[in-house]
């Protein structure tokens, strides 16, 4: 199993949703359905998983993955993820995550 995720530290749940949606606004009720959460690439790392710059068609895309076990990433992964790595990986972020909004 692989998590996408984006890098910078610009982004809002607004265009984070705009960014998957491919450009098309997100709707009152999904945008409030919506948390954006921070980490770096180095703390997902230190507690074992890949972070893998994976644009596919979009040059300069701002798309990584996330893998675990970090070795060969690709290669060989769990699926699905063991609580224990979910828990680890959910320990990676700051914050409960900044919320999109009330839903209309």
């Amino acid at each position: 199993m692989a998590v996408s995720l984006l890098i910078g530290n610009h982004w809002t749940p607004e265009t984070a949703s705009r960014y998957v949606l491919r450009g098309e606004s997100p709707t009152p009720k999904k945008l409030a359905s919506v948390a954006l959460r921070v980490t770096t690439a180095g703390r997902l790392r230190e507690a074992g998983f890949a972070v893998v710059h994976t644009t596919g068609k979009i040059k300069d895309s701002p798309h990584v993955s996330v893998v675990f076990p970090a070795v060969r990433p690709f290669d060989e992964f769990e699926v699905p993820w063991p609580p224990a790595v979910s828990e680890r990986f959910g320990a990676c972020f700051t914050g409960d995550g900044e919320r999109g909004g009330a839903a209309a």
